[in-house]
């Protein structure tokens, strides 16, 4: 696998983006690599280990009157 590196991110903090100094995101990416995906896919990764805390609140084929935060 090719090594890459993270550049340009930045945080959002409910009102302004702070931009990330280039050595956190080498140190976040030295953590936590990006890399392929082999036995799964982004929908599964998203499916069980985020859309598990708000699947069960998901409603389809309704309507809705306000948007909740």
């Amino acid at each position: 696998m090719n090594k890459s590196e993270l550049e340009n991110t930045a945080n959002w903090d409910g009102k302004e983006y702070k931009t990330n100094a280039q050595w956190q995101n080498n140190a976040i990416y030295d953590f936590m690599s990006e890399s392929k995906f082999k036995n799964s896919t982004w929908y599964d990764f998203v499916n069980d280990n985020i859309a598990v805390t708000v699947k069960h609140k998901i409603q389809f084929s309704s309507y809705f009157n306000r948007l909740l935060r």
